[in-house]
């Protein structure tokens, strides 16, 4: 426990004092600190992304590459504005082969402390540490360890998260397995008055997306919810994306059309299957009224 937290309430103000001359040291220990791999003006971990380009933010964010992934962090919202997947049939099917889990989020130390979360900062709220990159789309365990990083974290309501999110993570990871291959950008959005958690001032966004391209197919599409209960989740195109969210999940994309036509031919498809989902329950319906 924090000696700050076992002091009197008439020591408060003294604790915080104390604790604010510990960050300003770490903050200049910082500085001095290796930088993290997307300080660098070369693109780090270009294997995450399609066309090797990162997506891109109106906040500056360091990339932080780990073995399977790679995050855009912010400094300013001590959290990450977006994280990276290039996942694969193979590795989804040896994600699926490993044991539960029992591992819990930590705090990552490539972070300066001065924009580090703590997993102190989600205590006596209702909200949880939820993670961008799916610790079930990891292929190993080192991998797996590393999505629990609070890097890889982002606040959100629990029952938005096991009533709608993981369905959607679960629809993702599909596609992936079916179409061998699918770079996934996960990302979050701030629509309304910044709100913080904790001490180090988490920033909760309002919403929370995915986006999905499956070069084979040559077909993407995007989907964004409300970080709440109901969710609201609905279908929207990368450049509607964009301009809500200010990140371009695919900025490789050398032109609009492009990514037009890569999201009308993924609605293309969707609508078909509604279609087909829709004239299967009809006969279905004919069958048991046809039966004597």
């Amino acid at each position: 426990m924090s000696p700050c937290l076992s002091l009197k309430i008439n020591h408060f103000f003294a604790c915080a004092r104390i604790r604010n001359f510990w960050r300003v040291f770490f903050f200049f220990l910082g500085v001095f600190a290796l930088p993290l791999q997307g300080e660098t003006k070369e693109v780090a971990c270009p294997g995450f992304f399609y066309g090797h380009q990162p997506p891109e933010s109106n906040l500056s964010v360091n990339i932080i590459c780990e073995r399977h992934f790679a995050l855009g962090y912010s400094e300013d919202r001590t959290s990450s504005l977006w994280s990276a997947e290039h996942l694969t049939r193979t590795g989804l099917l040896h994600a699926g082969q490993l044991p539960p889990d029992r591992a819990r989020f930590y705090p990552d130390e490539r972070v300066p402390v001065t924009s580090r979360a703590q997993i102190e900062d989600y205590r006596q709220v209702n909200l949880i540490p939820a993670p961008l990159v799916p610790h079930e789309d990891m292929p190993d365990i080192t991998s797996r360890i590393e999505s629990y990083a609070l890097t890889n974290a982002i606040p959100e309501d629990p029952r938005f998260h096991a009533l709608s999110w993981k369905k959607i993570e679960d629809d993702f990871r599909k596609e992936a397995i079916q179409n061998e291959e699918a770079y996934i950008i996960t990302g979050v959005g701030y629509m309304a008055a910044l709100n913080a958690l904790g001490w180090d001032q988490i920033h909760v966004p309002t919403h929370v997306w995915k986006a999905i391209y499956l070069p084979r197919q040559k077909k993407g599409k995007a989907i964004a919810c409300r970080n709440q209960i109901p969710a609201g989740c609905h279908w929207i195109d990368w450049d509607e994306l964009t301009n809500v969210t200010g990140i371009n999940p695919f900025p490789a994309f050398s032109s609009t059309e492009e990514k037009e036509q890569a999201v009308k031919d993924e609605e293309r498809d969707l609508q078909a299957a509604e279609e087909a989902k829709a004239q299967d329950a009809k006969e279905a319906m004919q069958q048991l009224v046809a039966k004597p």
